[in-house]
């Protein structure tokens, strides 16, 4: 499933790896052939750019750069949705990463 996902997302990057925990999981991905990623553009032909922005802000390997629950209603794709008073969602801790 990596090798699928880092043919979209592209390689992580080793300052993305260091948060791997599995060392068997890091080693796949260190002798996998670099892969570059694709536009975001390219796999949504006809997507807004306000919903790639979106989108290239949730699908990031590196989860303290990646959106929150609470961030990605707040963006603003979900303009016309959002509560400004709705209640605030706390991130839930991921047993894989360190």
């Amino acid at each position: 499933q990596i090798t699928l996902i880092a043919d979209k997302l592209g390689t992580p990057s080793l300052d993305d790896l260091k948060r791997v925990v599995s060392q068997e999981a890091r080693r796949f991905v260190l002798a996998m052939q670099p892969r570059p990623g694709v536009r975001w553009a390219d796999l949504m032909p006809g997507a807004s750019p306000m919903l790639i922005d979106l989108v290239s802000k949730l699908l990031v390997y590196d989860s303290d750069r990646r959106l929150t629950a609470s961030q990605a209603l707040r963006h603003e794709a979900f303009a016309d949705f959002f509560e400004e008073d709705a209640p605030e969602v706390q991130p839930a801790p991921c047993p894989f990463l360190a």
